[in-house]
């Protein structure tokens, strides 16, 4: 039969065993909750400096979010899972700050352990992901916890779909007050000061073809057809995987009112990539413009069905719809 100093001991050793577990718990729960800790950064994938339109990394601190919009970064696209009760918290924090930072946020979440996929969405997620970032004009950061499994997946559809990617962070030597030229430019185009962005753009040497995008789009905000067409042109020459020069070319014949031409640029865009926005869009406008108001109101439906909130088809919809009820009419 144990003594009381024995039985004391054991209560003792008890306690101490379950405080040291409670210990382990909590230093794992704040590991998973601090993804930028010493730990986690042995494994987060390594962020550098390149001009794209689409970047990868890790899930982003404060810091980073400071940093990403100064250079240019206008959506924030997420691959956390909510059922992961860390990546909930995580979610909820990450929404804040986009708000806080001007964001826009998309999440579609995709469930892994040690790079092996959970689920049965992992794969529709990557693939919504990719179709969602496809459609999109903006500049735009994908990341997931660490930056090395999840958006590997969305990455390579991105690439089948011919959309550049790459790592990011402000170039070496550059602080995050520093704004360079490309910066400004991204910055002024955003806010919507087209003229802005191009005197921006003017001091800059050999600017890259994101940048020239930019420019391009200023051009053509501001009416200036030929200097936006001759930009666009020069992009697919010298970068042809920036398929969005080619939505910018049928938009300049849409501008000159060549219905043909315009239709046939943004078709070739949906063949490459279904349910661009912004392409189908301009197809209901060059088809309304050439009197198929059907065609056209079709081609918005389809495009309100995938995105409900796009404002400028719900718009022209209405438009075109009322047109084809006032033909129909008058026909009686």
């Amino acid at each position: 039969m144990a003594s009381a100093p024995s039985k004391l001991n054991l209560r003792l050793r008890a306690l101490a065993f379950l405080g040291l577990m409670a210990l382990l718990l909590y230093a794992g729960g704040w590991l998973l909750l601090n993804p930028n800790n010493l730990v986690n950064r042995t494994f987060r994938a390594p962020i550098t400096q390149v001009d794209s339109r689409v970047v990868v990394g890790p899930y982003p601190t404060d810091s980073d979010f400071a940093m990403l919009r100064q250079n240019g970064i206008v959506t924030i696209v997420s691959l956390l899972d909510a059922r992961v009760p860390y990546e909930d918290v995580l979610l909820e924090r990450e929404r804040k700050a986009a708000v806080r930072f001007g964001f826009k946020f998309l999440n579609f979440p995709m469930t892994s352990f040690f790079g092996h996929q959970i689920g049965d969405n992992y794969d529709l997620s990557a693939a919504a992901a990719a179709q969602a970032i496809q459609g999109s004009r903006d500049r735009i950061y994908l990341h997931c916890y660490l930056g090395v499994h999840r958006v590997a997946s969305v990455r390579d559809r991105l690439h089948a779909g011919r959309v550049d990617t790459a790592a990011y962070l402000p170039r070496e030597g550059e602080t995050l007050s520093r704004e360079t030229r490309a910066e400004r430019v991204s910055m002024r185009f955003d806010a919507g000061d087209f003229e802005g962005a191009l005197r921006w753009y003017a001091g800059i040497e050999q600017p890259a073809p994101a940048t020239r995008m930019l420019a391009a789009w200023s051009h053509l905000r501001l009416n200036q057809v030929d200097a936006a067409e001759a930009l666009f042109r020069a992009i697919t020459d010298q970068a042809p995987e920036l398929w969005d020069a080619r939505n910018g070319l049928a938009y300049c014949a849409l501008r000159r009112n060549q219905l043909t031409a315009a239709e046939g640029g943004f078709t070739s865009v949906l063949e490459k990539h279904p349910g661009n926005e912004q392409a189908m869009v301009g197809l209901s406008i060059a088809r309304a413009r050439s009197g198929h108001y059907d065609a056209a109101v079709r081609t918005l439906r389809e495009l309100l069905a995938a995105h409900p909130d796009n404002s400028e088809a719900a718009g022209l919809i209405k438009q075109y719809e009322g047109r084809l009820t006032a033909s129909s009419s008058s026909a009686r």
